[in-house]
């Protein structure tokens, strides 16, 4: 911000310079640009003390002080008789609500597989149809058949 504000005050006295010889054989054009380059100048100064003060409001809004630091405090006054009664029946509401009867532990897993026994399964592919899936298995139907090819259909 400080280097934004040198440049500024710099552009403003070559412009004062500019402005003293102008009358001299100076080119309108330099004194023109010099005016462009104090304009921008201007700009960049005041766009970065625009982000400094916003960095700063951030800052306290982060830490959670930026009311505190704004001298600003929140009170509050006395409700109205419908708030209180508002109030009474939603505290009604949530101290006396109804049990619900929740299962701590999940039901014991069912598997048609001994336990610590592995059952690998192999699908020969075959153009008979496709391929069963675990919902054409009955519960307790471990053995898998595969379908038998009808030899009538097969390509020779």
């Amino acid at each position: 911000m400080q280097s934004n504000h040198n440049r500024y005050l710099a552009a403003v006295e070559f412009v004062r310079v500019k402005q003293v010889r102008q009358g001299k054989s100076d080119d309108p054009d330099v004194a023109l640009r010099a005016l462009i380059r104090r304009a921008e100048a201007q700009r960049a100064y005041h766009e970065n003390l625009i982000d400094y003060n916003k960095a700063i409001t951030n800052l306290y809004y982060r830490k959670g002080t930026l009311l505190a630091y704004n001298n600003i405090q929140l009170a509050e006054g006395g409700w109205s008789p419908d708030a209180y009664q508002d109030a009474v029946r939603l505290h009604g509401r949530r101290a006396y609500g109804n049990d619900i009867d929740v299962e701590a532990e999940p039901p014991v897993f069912v598997s048609p597989v001994p336990p610590g026994q592995v059952d690998f399964t192999t699908f020969p592919t075959t153009s008979a149809g496709p391929l069963p899936t675990a919902t054409d298995q009955k519960p307790g139907d471990t053995d898998y058949n595969p379908p038998v090819e009808n030899k009538q259909d097969a390509p020779e």
